[in-house]
């Protein structure tokens, strides 16, 4: 089966490098526009295609795949940054929980807000979930999610193993490869490219 996931269009908080998580923000008129002219090399025309409800990945899905349905998957929103929420480096640089979550290496969690591990756990299982229920049904499935909801997927069923950080894409790019279920159940996913 083939697997296509894209990150939503750049937003303004996006564009100022903010942690955008819960924040319901719609895309900026430049996220707008690469996304019009990323559609033209789409490798796969879903029937369906399977979204955050995050408005900026719905509108990035109506962009790339007009008139096609688009299901919502609430577990694979982004991650609930809690009290770092719309701010950005500047604003966050000397408050202590920031940089004990900077020396953490994004592990000690966003106070207020999800851990990596919970966020992982929550996505993870919502395309585990997903997977299992269409799997053998299609040739190929399309998720447009966040940055962090693709990071999560690939440092769990990704080949070759990378870390959470190691699988960040920028706005409006994506992932193609090839998602297979092994014997024993577990997902797997091969051949990845980046989809630009």
């Amino acid at each position: 089966m083939k697997l296509l996931m894209v990150r939503h269009g750049c937003t303004p908080g996006n564009l100022e490098k903010r942690y955008i998580g819960v924040t319901d923000e719609a895309l900026h008129k430049d996220g707008i526009r690469l996304l019009h002219q990323r559609k033209q090399n789409l490798p796969i025309l879903p029937t369906e295609v399977y979204v955050s409800p995050r408005i900026r990945c719905r509108q990035t899905a109506e962009i790339l795949f007009p008139n096609v349905n688009q299901i919502v998957v609430e577990d694979f929103a982004e991650c609930d940054f809690g009290l770092f929420e719309n701010k950005n480096y500047e604003e966050l640089s000397e408050h202590p929980a920031y940089k004990e979550f900077l020396v953490s290496g994004g592990e000690s969690g966003f106070p207020e807000g999800e851990t990596k591990a919970e966020f992982a756990s929550r996505t993870c299982q919502a395309f585990d979930t997903l997977i299992n229920k269409i799997y053998g049904k299609t040739d190929s499935v399309v998720l447009v999610v966040h940055g962090g909801t693709i990071m999560a997927i690939l440092e769990r069923y990704g080949v070759p193993e990378k870390s959470f950080y190691e699988w960040h894409i920028g706005n409006g790019e994506g992932y193609l490869g090839k998602l297979m279920k092994l014997p024993d159940g577990s997902l797997r996913i091969e051949d990845l490219e980046i989809y630009v």
